[in-house]
């Protein structure tokens, strides 16, 4: 049946997938692997599998098995299932609907912790060192395994678009008549389709058209060389009728939401024309990819591109791709950011490698698609990752390891602090969020001496900054503010001080107040960033840091609202306790720091 699930994977128990891998590996012995699998299959049924394991293990450290030279594809771990089409060349999503059931995975910083606390926090490393190997991780293919990526060659496109033959576009008319399904032809898309006309569905090939300079922008792409490509999609409300129209070819196999090949798409119908419209440019991104590019790069990247683009407005004929909504009302059952949040919440923060260590059959969930994007958007969107992230379109034919290690050794020293910006981005992820102005301002800081003193100034429209000083764990300090700015602009100038605004509150904070949290500059460690948790400054107390490391501010504002902020905190850290230690009170509900 259309839109049924025919991985069934990921509903076997887990001792069940062992055992598959199991007696894979036990196969390859020959002609005695044969008996052997017999036996496992026997065990299994027989609830004696522990016994089996626990002796074919122990023989095999008297008479170790030489291990295969190659690179174990992610798709060896589905012995059950039927044969999943070639990742480089299709793609199968099968995208639930936001608010289905969610895996919790192995969550990337739960209680704030990590299972690779103490390693080396390069990206190459974290790879290497996650809880299962990283070949394990990835679909093989694509260069020296320890090269780190480069001695990778830049994909050269093709002079022209050749059209694949057989191509989709081959259909036999009179059977599209005799079975209700009309064609809407656009330039770059012929849409076959059973829904009735109607405005939203008959501008789906002008959407598509739009896209196609806007992809070839942003790959690098000549569009007046590749002017006569083109996609041929299925939309499809009562998917029997395609079928009997012969629209739908052995390759394509059963999904729940949509699937790309060659030149070929398969949508089935949604419950909004938003996601209708991000559906088909999904699988659009996914159709240019494979033919222009000759790829499309690991799960991480092939799927966070897909939603980068996909993620979109169209308004008065226009569009724009790559659109972070700032509101849920613009893209109706798309959900990313309350998949994002609900799985923050359920502490299941992950890592930017735990994303990039998704395999092919990962996005049988839909938990995986609201982390590829967040990926996608962070790289693509932070100052100090943009450049690196883009030149990776150069290499979407490699679709395993070797693609993020090169992206690795591009980032360098700057991956762990991009790794604690994504702990904020992630952690803290809101409809609009402003990446680059809440990008972090790291500084050098200093020492401040006992009986010492500094001062430094904080920008209201920016996030988390370095004050500059250095404060030692356990010592007390006396922090003051002053000066006022602005923290909003509608439906006139809200001006502030740093004991914030309380007619209006942000993560159950005044919006304005200022904020605080000392960071150990040996950031090296996997652990979570304590700017998560600050404590609040106001306009002035004693503070007291658990630990070494330096002072940072911010001013408390939601993250897709620093646009219309204006001027600066003025902050004085003295080392030592006040002559009258206490903190200034926050204003009462209605009271200070605030006019119009």
């Amino acid at each position: 049946m259309a839109g049924s699930n025919s991985m069934g994977f990921f509903e076997l128990p887990q001792r069940t997938q062992r055992t598959q891998r199991f007696v894979q590996r036990i196969s390859r012995l020959g002609s005695v692997g044969v008996f052997l699998c017999a036996l496992c299959v026997l065990c299994v049924l027989c609830g004696f599998l522990p016994l089996l394991v626990s002796g074919c293990s122990a023989k095999s450290k008297e008479s170790p098995k030489k291990k295969s030279s190659s690179a174990k594809s992610v798709l060896a771990d589905d012995a059950s299932s039927k044969a999943a089409p070639d990742p480089a060349s299709a793609n199968n999503h099968r995208i639930p609907k936001p608010g289905a059931s969610a895996n919790s995975g192995r969550g990337g910083l739960r209680g704030g912790g990590h299972p690779l606390a103490g390693q080396d926090r390069t990206l190459e490393n974290l790879l290497e060192q996650a809880d299962d190997p990283f070949s394990d991780g990835f679909a093989s293919g694509g260069g020296n395994a320890r090269s780190g990526g480069d001695d990778l060659k830049p994909f050269t496109p093709a002079e022209r678009y050749a059209a694949p033959n057989p191509s989709y576009g081959d259909v036999d008319e009179a059977a599209l008549t005799k079975n209700g399904i009309r064609r809407i032809d656009g330039k770059h898309l012929t849409l076959f389709t059973d829904l009735p006309s109607s405005p939203e569905v008959d501008a789906l090939p002008r959407v598509f058209d739009a896209a196609f300079p806007q992809w070839c922008a942003y790959f690098g792409l000549d569009a007046a060389r590749y002017d006569n490509w083109k996609m041929f999609g299925r939309l499809m409300k009562e998917p029997q009728r395609f079928r009997a129209a012969g629209l739908f070819g052995p390759e394509v196999p059963n999904f729940n939401n949509g699937y790309q090949i060659r030149d070929g798409l398969w949508l089935n119908e949604q419950s909004t024309a938003y996601y209708r419209r991000h559906l088909l440019l999904h699988e659009g991104t996914h159709g240019l990819m494979s033919t222009l590019l000759g790829g499309m790069g690991p799960p991480w990247y092939s799927e966070g591109m897909a939603e980068l683009f996909a993620t979109h407005q169209w308004a008065g004929g226009q569009l724009t791709t790559g659109y972070f909504p700032r509101d849920k009302r613009e893209t109706p059952d798309w959900g990313r950011v309350k998949i994002l949040q609900d799985e923050v919440t359920a502490g299941n923060l992950k890592s930017l490698a735990d994303v990039m260590k998704y395999g092919w059959q990962a996005h049988l969930r839909n938990e995986p698609y609201a982390w590829c994007w967040a990926a996608a958007e962070f790289l693509d969107t932070h100052p100090d990752s943009r450049a690196a992230f883009r030149e990776m379109k150069a290499f979407a034919p490699v679709t395993g390891i070797d693609f993020s290690r090169r992206l690795s050794h591009r980032l360098g020293d700057r991956w762990s602090k991009l790794e604690e910006q994504w702990q904020l981005f992630v952690g803290n992820c809101e409809y609009g969020y402003d990446i680059e102005r809440e990008a972090i301002i790291y500084r050098d800081a200093t020492a401040i001496d006992a009986g010492g003193g500094g001062t430094c100034e904080i920008a209201a429209d920016r996030g988390w900054q370095s004050s500059g000083y250095e404060l030692l764990a356990n010592e007390t300090y006396t922090i003051t503010a002053s000066g006022r700015f602005q923290i909003a602009a509608d439906p006139a100038p809200w001006i502030s001080e740093a004991n914030g605004v309380t007619i209006r509150y942000h993560n159950g904070k005044p919006l304005g107040v200022l904020l605080a949290a000392v960071r150990n500059d040996d950031f090296g460690r996997y652990q979570r960033t304590p700017l998560l948790t600050p404590e609040v400054i106001g306009l002035g107390r004693p503070f007291t840091p658990n630990e070494t490391g330096t002072l940072y501010f911010r001013v408390n504002d939601h993250p897709a609202e620093l646009i219309d902020n204006r001027g600066k905190v003025q902050v004085n850290i003295q080392h030592g306790a006040p002559e009258a230690a206490q903190s200034v009170p926050a204003p009462r509900d209605g009271e200070g720091g605030f006019e119009l």
